[in-house]
């Protein structure tokens, strides 16, 4: 009716030392002889057990003089070892961890479609899917897949298995909304979008997508707020520049809609566009005429 645009399509390793001194009381307290050395434990299991020995003493200590020597001694830990610079006589490990099949079939199935070998793809998603039920990951990319094969409603079926896992997921919104002009959604989607955009204000999908709802409803007044909103977190995408011209002229707000008409037209060159270039490039010569008329 107005020629809005519906659819576009961890590795630090800090070592914890411990200071084995238990040893040390219970021998104190059987009345053996102490030894006064420290073991330190690493407890990454890395190096080989070092020591730090205090003065030799060949003699014989007493229990108390033993706990008062024990409760001296500093604690050592990691943060009081000072960085050295020789190279550790341990072998660094040579084992990394390997993708899961999981892991691998998905990105085989994206590499896949991303190449337009949508057949393919939408097998090694499925093979996903026989792996892991719930990937929502794999969900997704089915739907991408229904939509390029222009299945709209068994998108939509995708795209609501993974709302369902995952109810926010903002992919799955956004991939719904850019498909909202395909299919007939029911009245709770509104309430759902509106919940969205205000989680994510930054997703220029999901304001394109409010501002068509508004549009439906015939407020253009905040159906052109949304829109300026999508062209100004994404400034290229020219069925934003289109529907915002389209909000601006119902409002009477020519000048502006003359300059965002112009501004369209200026970059559909070599773009898909979702719109009809003749009937804008008409609109903005009849805006152009009475503007001039007006003057």
């Amino acid at each position: 009716r107005y020629g809005l645009v519906k659819v576009k399509t961890p590795n630090t390793m800090q070592s914890s030392l411990v200071i084995e001194e238990s040893r040390n009381v219970i021998s104190a307290e059987k009345g053996l002889v102490v030894d006064n050395k420290i073991d330190i434990v690493n407890l990454d299991g890395g190096s080989k057990p070092s020591s730090i020995t205090s003065a030799p003493d060949d003699s014989r200590q007493s229990v108390s003089q033993v706990v008062r020597d024990i409760k001296k001694r500093k604690i050592i830990t990691s943060k009081t070892l000072a960085p050295t610079r020789k190279a550790s006589h341990v072998a660094p490990s040579l084992i990394q961890k390997v993708p899961s099949r999981e892991t691998e079939l998905l990105h085989e199935a994206y590499l896949a479609y991303n190449q337009a070998q949508y057949i393919h793809a939408k097998k090694v998603f499925e093979l996903v899917l026989q792996v892991n039920p719930f990937n929502v990951n794999a969900l997704i990319g089915l739907g991408a897949v229904s939509v390029s094969e222009k299945k709209y409603l068994k998108a939509m079926e995708y795209y609501s298995q993974v709302l369902t896992i995952d109810a926010d997921n903002l992919y799955a919104y956004e991939a719904i909304s850019n498909i909202s002009g395909k299919v007939r959604l029911n009245k709770d989607w509104k309430t759902s979008l509106l919940r969205m955009s205000k989680s994510h204000p930054y997703s220029s999908v999901l304001q394109f997508a409010l501002g068509n709802l508004y549009v439906e409803e015939n407020n253009w007044l905040a159906a052109q707020e949304l829109f300026f909103n999508a062209h100004s977190l994404d400034l290229t995408n020219v069925d934003y520049i289109v529907n915002l011209a389209i909000s601006l002229d119902q409002l009477g707000q020519y000048k502006l809609a003359a300059q965002y008409y112009t501004e369209a037209l200026s970059l559909v060159d070599g773009e898909s566009i979702s719109f009809d270039r003749v009937q804008v490039k008409n609109r903005l010569i009849s805006i152009q005429q009475f503007i001039i008329q007006e003057q």
